[in-house]
């Protein structure tokens, strides 16, 4: 039996075989972990299942038309999927407990307690390492804001899988042998730390036109250490 496909044709079943494999390589860990084409898992599975079909049915044409039909539709199911829903890839959490158990069961990120800061929490996000349906949690975001001398300061403190590392200021403080960076200008106090291939940052905004004492750098900078040293001790 000869089966011909036009140039239309062989360029469908080309797209469906790698979707499929861009699918199973989504959802599949190892395949993810040792860099195995999409387009060789599709193709793999496609030619498997083609030899298959002709090693032990006798009419192709009978089955040709529901596999082609199971195609089709997997080829919509998947661009369902892996259309994009979420451009900021970050989705709110009903609660602080979903927060921290999604995040600890999804991944080996530590969340520490909302009393982290001296602050009212007013916003917990999942990250999420991509925009589909199909995206992972990947970390997360919980902002909040600050009270201290009539001031109000917004702070954020978010989480994420360690990404590409810039330019790093001086070691500002050390605890348990993890550094602690501090990226300080006018507007905001930014500590940065990296622990078990997690990268913490911690912020602490407040109006440009406002000069903080010297009273109030203190508090917030006392703010932060202590923050990182719970976040550190997570670890231990």
């Amino acid at each position: 039996m000869i089966i011909s496909l036009d140039m239309y044709q062989t360029l469908f079943a080309a797209v469906c075989v790698l979707m499929l494999g861009r699918f199973l390589k989504a959802r599949i860990d190892f395949l993810e972990k040792f860099c195995i084409p999409a387009p060789v898992i599709g193709g793999v599975l496609v030619m498997s299942t083609l030899i298959f079909l002709l090693l032990f049915c006798d009419d192709l044409l009978s089955i040709l038309f529901p596999v082609v039909l199971l195609a089709m539709v997997g080829v919509i199911v998947y661009a369902v999927m892996v259309c994009p829903v979420n451009p900021t890839r970050m989705k709110p959490a009903k609660s602080y407990e979903q927060l921290r158990d999604t995040v600890e069961k999804k991944t080996d990120i530590r969340v520490p307690g909302e009393n982290l800061l001296p602050w009212t929490v007013t916003e917990r996000q999942l990250r999420m390492d991509g925009p589909s349906r199909l995206a992972k949690v990947s970390g997360f975001a919980i902002s909040g804001t600050m009270e201290r001398g009539g001031v109000t300061f917004n702070a954020e403190v978010s989480v994420g899988v360690i990404g590409v590392v810039g330019d790093l200021p001086p070691c500002w403080d050390s605890y348990r042998y993890v550094p602690i960076y501090l990226f300080q200008d006018r507007g905001f106090y930014m500590t940065q730390l990296y622990i078990d291939g997690n990268e913490y940052i911690i912020q602490v905004m407040y109006p440009e036109s406002t000069t903080l004492s010297e009273e109030d750098a203190a508090y917030v900078e006392d703010a932060l250490r202590t923050a990182c040293h719970t976040v550190v001790d997570l670890y231990q």
